[in-house]
């Protein structure tokens, strides 16, 4: 039986918590696209999860919403490696019982505002 749409992005997530990067790149396929909160596209497993890793992210999981291939996910993120929470929307688009498509929303600024 193969895993639900839902399971394979809460899966995923928890992989990402784990930094278990090895685990999570196993949900995700070789042309995954990532787009930032910019718009600017990210193409590929590589250079998603190399910009990934430093990050640290945690996830806390308000709310999640699945129809078909698609299942959305609204998240407080915390950016780990800056202590820095952020409230956002993530778009996963799974296809063949993997992640092909992830859009994440959020306002970036606490982003870049000096560390305390």
């Amino acid at each position: 039986m193969n895993p639900s749409t839902k399971e394979i992005v809460l899966s995923f997530l928890k992989a990402i918590e784990e930094q278990d990067y090895k685990t999570a790149r196993s949900y995700v396929t070789d042309n995954v696209s990532f787009y930032a909160p910019d718009g600017s596209p990210l193409e590929g497993a590589e250079a998603y999860f190399k910009g990934l890793a430093p990050l640290r992210l945690k996830y806390d999981i308000k709310k999640l919403f699945s129809e078909g291939d698609d299942v959305c996910v609204i998240y407080d993120i915390t950016f780990s490696a800056r202590q820095v929470v952020v409230f956002a929307c993530g778009l996963y688009q799974v296809q063949n019982s993997k992640i092909n498509s992830i859009r994440v929303l959020f306002d970036p600024r606490p982003l870049f505002q000096p560390q305390k």
